[in-house]
């Protein structure tokens, strides 16, 4: 189905568990792991880790809020219209596009689709090949990519990590709609990053497919840190073709 050479030494097959017990035995095989399906989860806050010191220079004098940096976001896709992932922020701060200005990654580099990136967000692909041929939840409007956010899950975690700087953003209430009360700021950790999208989840996500993004994350060259909020409660993380796939990344 797929072969990797940056995050993995493998290939993702399909076979029974037969061949896959004869697989595992012959040489050169370091060893088998069947796919799993796992879930996306959700990410800290910008003052639980104390990155609003980082900002004002507490830490070595310096401000710094992610300028230079690119994060790479592994989730449910991106809201490519959402202010968050805007050229320009709130506070006018303008993004420099670290590829070139009008130059993108995966969908974007789609002439269709051009016109979803920007500055800020550089690039966004869609690895969705372990999923079902037509995996719930996954609804595109006419005209969206296939790396689109369907369920909000994506753009949030985005937004957590390198989100823009916006303000007077009012508070959902029960039924969604905008209430009185406004929150004055908001932003992610890294508000002024650069962002590339990796989409692995609708709304399920597969280690194949995971495995799959971080072997694109490497190759596109320019990827500074990965933001990965999906797991499961059972297994050990250390021994899957998922965590090999990060440890290869760093």
């Amino acid at each position: 189905e797929r072969s990797y050479q940056h995050a993995l030494n493998a290939v993702t097959v399909r076979m029974t568990e037969r061949e896959a017990s004869k697989v595992r035995s012959m040489p050169g095989v370091r060893f088998v792991e069947r796919d799993r399906q796992v879930s996306m989860t959700t990410a800290t806050s910008v003052n639980f880790i104390g990155a609003d010191a980082v900002w004002t220079g507490a830490s070595d004098g310096i401000n710094y809020m992610g300028e230079g940096m690119v994060v790479g976001i592994i989730d449910g896709g991106i809201n490519h219209g959402h202010p968050s992932f805007a050229a320009t922020d709130a506070d006018g701060y303008t993004h420099t596009n670290p590829l070139g200005s009008g130059v993108y990654l995966g969908d974007c580099a789609d002439p269709a689709f051009a016109d979803r990136c920007n500055d800020k967000l550089i690039g966004a692909y869609a690895f969705l090949s372990s999923q079902p041929s037509t995996p719930p939840d996954e609804i595109l409007l006419p005209g969206d990519p296939p790396s689109t956010d369907t369920d909000g899950h994506g753009s949030h975690t985005a937004s957590t990590a390198a989100g823009n700087i916006l303000r007077n953003i009012p508070l959902p209430d029960a039924d969604g709609n905008p209430s009185s009360v406004l929150f004055p700021r908001v932003s992610g950790v890294a508000p002024r990053a650069n962002i590339i999208a990796y989409k692995v989840c609708a709304p399920s996500c597969y280690f194949s497919d995971i495995a799959a993004a971080v072997e694109q994350a490497i190759a596109d060259g320019i990827v500074d840190v990965l933001n990965h909020s999906i797991g499961s409660s059972a297994g050990n993380p250390w021994n899957s073709t998922q965590a090999q796939a990060f440890l290869a990344a760093r």
